[in-house]
C-alpha cells in the first residue's frame, strides 16, 4: 500500500498515507516509537470503531472481553494525556536520533544534539497546562467524556534504567502532573544528561 500511494499520489501525499497506518514499536529505536504514537493519535478514532465492531460482532468471547478492556483503558482521559506527553518527547527525540545518524564521529556535533534534545524535553517539562490544554482539546474533538477513575491500580515492576512511560495509575488532573508527568520528564532529562556528560568525557 504505501508504494502504490508513492506511485498514485508522489511523495508528500505518499507520507501523509503512511503516517496514519498503525505503526508497531520497536524497543530500540526512537523513530519508531514516534511513528507509533503519532499514528495511534492520528487513527485513534478508527481504533475505537475496530474495538467497538469486535465487542458487538465477535463470535468469541476471549475477543469480546479483550476489546472491551482494551477501549476502556483507551477512552480514559489518562491515557489521553500520556499520549499528549510522549509526542513531543518522542518527536524531540527522533530528530536528535536522525541528526546523530548523519554523523560521522563528531563528537562536538553529537553533544550539541543531545544538548537540543535535554533543552526542547526541559520546555515540555515546563509546560505542562499546554499538555493538559491539547488533551481536553482532543477530548472534546472525540467526543469522549471526562472520566477520573478512582481506584489506583496496581504498577508493573519498573526495572533499573527503566522509563517510567509504562506506569499504570488512576488519577486525575492534579496528581496526574506529579504521579506521572514529572516523573517521566525528569527520567528522560537525567538519561539524556548522562549521556550528554558522557560525550565530553571521551
Amino acid at each position: 500500500a504505501p508504494r502504490w500511494a508513492l506511485l498514485a499520489f508522489g511523495h508528500d501525499i505518499s507520507i501523509k498515507i503512511r503516517t496514519k497506518v498503525l505503526k508497531k514499536v520497536c524497543p530500540t529505536r526512537w523513530g519508531a516509537r514516534h511513528d507509533a504514537i503519532f499514528s495511534l493519535k492520528e487513527r485513534y478514532i478508527d481504533v475505537l470503531k475496530s474495538l467497538t465492531h469486535i465487542i458487538l460482532n465477535s463470535n468469541k468471547t476471549s475477543e469480546k472481553t479483550l476489546a472491551s478492556g482494551l477501549k476502556k483503558k483507551l477512552e480514559t482521559f489518562e491515557f489521553i494525556l500520556i499520549l499528549c506527553m510522549w509526542k513531543p518527547i518522542l518527536r524531540s527525540l527522533r530528530i536528535v536520533s536522525k541528526r546523530l545518524q548523519n554523523i560521522n564521529k563528531d563528537l562536538e556535533a553529537a553533544s550539541n544534539m543531545i544538548q537540543m534534545a535535554v533543552t526542547s524535553t526541559q520546555d515540555i517539562r515546563d509546560n505542562y497546562q499546554h499538555i493538559l490544554n491539547i488533551s481536553k482539546e482532543l477530548y472534546k474533538k472525540w467526543n469522549i467524556p471526562v472520566t477520573y477513575p478512582n481506584e489506583r491500580k496496581k504498577q508493573a515492576v519498573k526495572y533499573f534504567d527503566e522509563i517510567y512511560g509504562d506506569r499504570r495509575l488512576n488519577t486525575n488532573e492534579d496528581n496526574f502532573k506529579v504521579q506521572i508527568f514529572f516523573p517521566v520528564m525528569d527520567s528522560v532529562l537525567s538519561q539524556l544528561v548522562a549521556r550528554f556528560k558522557g560525550t565530553h568525557e571521551i
